[in-house]
């Protein structure tokens, strides 16, 4: 049987910060949440179109209090998750979120999440920011691999994850039937939006 101090000195070496995400990469900036970014976070869980394979669309109210739980989440000693806002780098407006789970348990593996507003949708921002984010992860936090799970009929979140070299996975490493595993491995490189 482990150590259990063993496995406490292990964990604690890990000391990703939020600050280790976040992240400029022209003309997008990753941060953390601010006050700023309510509404457009709250778009996203209180649209039908975004959240069709997530999870049933929020109320405002409850979008609300989502966007401050995930801000508080941000705020915790020892995180397991962080949320950070898709901004356009010159207004300073959000264009989406990126959300690392399970990130403090096991330096060599995290998964991850991506929304974007409507208004970001279609423009090549998804892959710019997607394939930053996990180029910065790869490169500057030795995260070996990373992974996300995506509903099988949602097809322009397969499509992204293949654009930024995702690949599939036995289905049965997936929580639910309804999605597939898939998973970054190798080294990637940035896509910039043309």
């Amino acid at each position: 049987m482990a150590d259990p101090l063993a496995i406490e000195a292990e964990v604690s070496q890990i000391s990703w910060t939020a600050a280790d995400f976040m992240l400029d990469c022209p003309p997008l900036v990753f941060r953390l949440l601010e006050p700023l970014d309510s509404s457009a976070i709250g778009e996203l869980y209180t649209n039908g179109r975004i959240q069709q394979f997530i999870a049933p669309a929020l109320t405002k109210v409850k979008a609300h209090r989502r966007f401050c739980a995930l801000r508080d989440a941000n705020n915790s000693p020892h995180p397991d998750k962080l949320y950070l806002s898709i901004a356009d780098k010159n207004s300073n407006e959000a264009l989406g979120m990126f959300a690392v789970f399970n990130f403090a348990a096991n330096a060599a593996s995290c998964e991850f999440g991506i929304m974007l507003t409507e208004k970001a949708q279609g423009r090549g921002v998804a892959r710019h920011a997607l394939s930053a984010i996990l180029s910065h992860m790869q490169q500057h936090l030795g995260i070996v691999q990373i992974f996300c799970e995506i509903h099988q009929q949602n097809l322009a979140a397969q499509r992204l994850a293949r654009q930024c070299q995702l690949r599939v996975v036995d289905q049965s490493y997936a929580h639910t039937e309804n999605n597939l595993r898939y998973v970054l491995d190798q080294p990637i490189r940035p896509w910039l939006m043309p």
